[in-house]
């Protein structure tokens, strides 16, 4: 087939357009793959169909992630379900070549499959991965996508020869979805705040009541349907719930830190969830229990920040769950907030007040807890078990964060003595017993002491460290 377009013409995709409509075309087989842009197919003066030809001799098929480029093109779609694992495997087995074949190992090639959701460019990724360090096994390149957020970032950016895609296609996983979130934020920045808010969150038992409000649920719910669309989000009919796959999720936190915005979005994530958690007075357990996952995440991934805003959340959430009596988790997140408000607040505020009532109750049931543990340990353990020397190490540290220094001191003494028992004076067993034992002399005003055990705790270290490099 040759199609003569001049050099000056205006418009050649009509040109082309009007051949293919003749009988002089014959028969032929037009495709439009990858039809994301919303922009050209929707918003141009005439629109992606009327470029597309029409004919009796000739077929048309457009391929798209777009539910609105599929529905303003065609009369009839037809939705691609997910690759199924049998496929997925013969896919994989191909690109592996002379490779061990996963047959020889599909437990293993199941659950990888499955972290890679039988996604055909993430399997084909994996094989030239595996091809290329062929001294890594399937198991390992397993556990580096379940590993670390580096890690994961560092596999899913990873280029490869693929002859199947077009040349100068990007065949990095992590680069083919950071285009298509371009996309997104340019034709649609609801979904593109939706997909931003969603990666500062934990990806899995989303509820809809923790997504960002727009100006109408409408527009929620076209956000919504542009992720699905994309198969970067997957509604769960039996829990009501929203899913974000890993991958994709990972993806999304590179594409924001490609473009400068991911403290941004951890910062505006916070203020949503401060706006949005419950008081503890409300009493609303299964919201608490519902939202703590994503908070946790988000709070663990900003603790760095000095946001003001962050602070209020981890008080909303340590005040929780103190009031499940979930006392050793409430520490974690309200002694941060006490430290931020002695060097903020004045001693008489009452924000201050709130947060040491808070933060004392917590200790105090973190100490009776311990407490019983400690006795039900001296009644059936002898006192050279370690077990018991541990929980009597935890309850020495409860006492000295709850103030009773005096009762901390007791029990560091009487742990030190009875590991010096045990082990030699050198050993780094003791580094704890005895540096806490130093800081509750420190709290007492017994700096001479303090300074003696901290010299011989430091000597232990660096002993430590030498026979470690020497070895």
């Amino acid at each position: 087939m040759s199609i003569s377009i001049k050099p000056d013409a205006k418009d050649p995709m009509s040109t082309v357009c009007i051949y293919l409509g003749s009988e002089a075309a014959g028969k032929w087989l037009f495709i439009v793959d990858n039809a994301d842009n919303t922009g050209f197919a929707l918003l141009s003066s005439r629109g992606l169909r009327a470029y597309l030809p029409e004919s009796e001799t000739g077929l048309v098929i457009l391929t798209t992630r777009s539910p609105d480029v599929a529905l303003s093109v065609a009369d009839e779609a037809e939705y691609l379900e997910e690759m199924g694992t049998e496929e997925a495997t013969d896919l994989l087995e191909k690109h592996l070549g002379s490779r061990t074949h996963p047959s020889q190992d599909p437990e293993t090639t199941t659950r990888l499959l499955r972290e890679l959701t039988c996604l055909p460019l993430a399997i084909t990724q994996a094989a030239a991965y595996l091809n290329r360090n062929r001294h890594v096994s399937l198991t390992r390149y397993l556990e580096l996508l379940r590993g670390t957020e580096q890690d994961m970032t560092s596999l899913l950016s990873r280029e490869f020869a693929d002859i199947t895609r077009y040349r100068g296609s990007q065949n990095a996983i992590a680069a083919t979805w950071i285009v298509s979130f371009d996309q997104i934020q340019d034709m649609d920045p609801e979904a593109a705040s939706l997909l931003t808010f969603i990666s500062c969150i934990e990806p899995k038992d989303i509820p809809r009541s923790i997504l960002p409000s727009f100006d109408s649920d409408e527009k929620l719910d076209h956000a919504i349907g542009t992720l699905c669309g994309y198969s970067f989000l997957a509604y769960q009919e039996a829990s009501g719930m929203y899913d974000m796959h890993r991958l994709v999720h990972v993806a999304t936190r590179v594409w924001l830190r490609k473009h400068g915005r991911a403290v941004l979005a951890d910062a505006d994530a916070i203020r949503r969830l401060g706006a949005i958690f419950p008081d503890w007075h409300g009493g609303d357990y299964q919201v608490w229990r519902t939202y703590y996952p994503h908070v946790f995440r988000l709070l663990d991934r900003s603790e760095t920040s000095e946001l003001n805003e962050r602070y209020d959340l981890c008080f909303q959430v340590g005040t929780c769950l103190h009031t499940e009596r979930r006392s050793k988790i409430t520490v974690l997140y309200l002694e941060p907030v006490s430290r931020w408000v002695s060097q903020h607040l004045e001693d008489k505020d009452d924000r201050r007040l709130a947060v040491g009532h808070w933060l004392g109750s917590a200790y105090y049931h973190v100490q009776r807890m311990q407490e019983r543990v400690v006795h039900i340990k001296r009644r059936t353990l002898d006192e050279n078990n370690q077990h018991r020397i541990s929980s009597e190490g935890e309850l020495g540290r409860a006492y000295l964060v709850g103030g009773r220094t005096r009762e901390a001191i007791e029990i560091f003494v009487k742990t030190i003595a009875v590991n010096k028992a045990v082990f030699h004076e050198w050993d780094i067993s003791l580094l704890s017993p005895e540096y806490y034992l130093a800081k509750a002399y420190l709290e007492t005003h017994k700096t001479k002491e303090a300074i003696k055990i901290l010299e011989h705790v430091v000597e232990i270290a660096i002993m430590t460290i030498d026979r470690t490099l020497a070895g």
